[in-house]
Parts: structure tokens; C-alpha cells; sequence
């Protein structure tokens, strides 16, 4: 099973990919969800059941990119 990487900074970012989110299994890969800090976004992964990492960062694209190893 492949892994596969998100990094949802906004709650869009989430609605955007949940359906594919959800049918991880059905299309064979393993999804790692990391977040930014944002209520509605957590709440929002918490109701799908949806497992996720909570990721502090500066909040610009290279302090993202530049975690992606780390995580």
C-alpha cells in the first residue's frame, strides 16, 4: 500500500479532498493528514473520523516543505 502525504491548511483544502480522503482504503493508499491549527478544520476531520497530525509551522509554503521530511 502506497503512502500518500496532505498538508490542509484551511478547511476548503479538506473538502476538497475528502472523497478521496474517505475511500483511501477502496484506492489503495494510506493517507498522512497534516494540519494547521484551525478549529473547524480539526473539528471537521474529527466527524469523518479521519486520523491526522497537528503540524506547527510559520505558516509560509517553505516552512511546510521544509517539515515534509521530517514528518
Amino acid at each position: 500500500m502506497i503512502n500518500i502525504s496532505f498538508d490542509l491548511g484551511h478547511p476548503a483544502h479538506y473538502l476538497a479532498f475528502r472523497n478521496v480522503l474517505s475511500e483511501s482504503e477502496n484506492i489503495g493508499f494510506k493517507p498522512f493528514v497534516f494540519i494547521q491549527e484551525k478549529g473547524r478544520l480539526k473539528e471537521s476531520l474529527i466527524e469523518d473520523g479521519i486520523r491526522f497530525f497537528i503540524r506547527k509551522n510559520k505558516g509560509t509554503t517553505f516552512s511546510r516543505i521544509s517539515l515534509l521530511p521530517k514528518d
